[in-house]
């Protein structure tokens, strides 16, 4: 049986408000691609880790479980976001995660729970590893990817756009929050492209792909030819669609 540890972690970042879950949405269907909806996993150890909630292991993993599941798979802004819509998946997926955790004992905990994460989503949908190439991972603020880099050595697509565009949208998009100051929300923009231009010149140009938005929608596929290529898979005429969970 192929391991889940073995298949090589890829990144989808971004240096703003840039189409991030565009793009995941595009890679979604791909059969060689393990991707779930958008986790943010190192964003949420952070935000676990200033809540002194310290992810090591010295917790139970039933506990560990328990917090994980309760932050990373809660219910998002979008129905679609959400990976366990039942009880009963809940009690199953923790299952898998349970199992994965305590036979991976010699792997950092940190990643062996991002991996049991995984192997639990391929778990319950029934998704054969043996043919999963890479495994896409979401996470939207790129001061987090440093730590992919750590932990996995990953390769990393980011995702750039005119950056008035990108402010325009960001702006467009914070109107449901009534309560964000502008200045923060230009702010986070701004913080995002410089965070991202720094990663982007520590890393070799080996490691990353820089993906236009504009450029993506003017044509897509040969966009999405070269995703396909850097990410070591097929290309697949799903990637020219967006899903969520497989569905339109």
């Amino acid at each position: 049986m192929k391991k889940i540890n073995s298949i090589p972690v890829s990144v989808i970042s971004t240096f703003g408000h840039c189409g991030l879950d565009w793009l995941h949405s595009l890679i979604d269907s791909h059969k060689s691609v393990l991707i779930i909806p958008p986790l943010d996993f190192f964003r949420t150890i952070d935000l676990l880790e200033r809540r002194k909630v310290n992810i090591n292991s010295s917790i139970t993993y039933k506990k560990i479980i328990n917090i994980i599941t309760k932050e990373l798979l809660k219910k998002k802004y979008h129905k679609k976001d959400n990976i366990l819509k039942n009880n009963q998946k809940k009690i199953v997926f923790k299952k898998y995660m349970y199992d994965y955790l305590i036979t991976e004992k010699k792997i950092d905990i940190k990643k062996r729970l991002f991996f049991s994460i995984y192997f639990a989503f391929a778990k319950i949908n029934r998704i054969n590893l043996k043919r999963i190439k890479v495994i896409v991972a979401y996470e939207s603020k790129p001061w987090h990817c440093t730590q992919y880099h750590k932990y996995f050595n990953s390769k990393f697509i980011f995702m750039i756009r005119d950056p008035r565009a990108q402010i325009a949208g960001s702006l467009r998009m914070f109107k449901r929050s009534k309560n964000v100051p502008i200045n923060f929300q230009i702010d986070m923009n701004l913080s995002c492209l410089v965070h991202a231009r720094n990663f982007f010149k520590r890393m070799t140009k080996k490691k990353i792909l820089i993906l236009k938005n504009e450029d993506m929608h003017k044509k897509l596929k040969p966009e999405m030819k070269k995703l396909s290529k850097w990410l070591n898979i097929q290309f697949s005429k799903s990637l020219l669609k967006s899903t969520f969970l497989g569905k339109k």
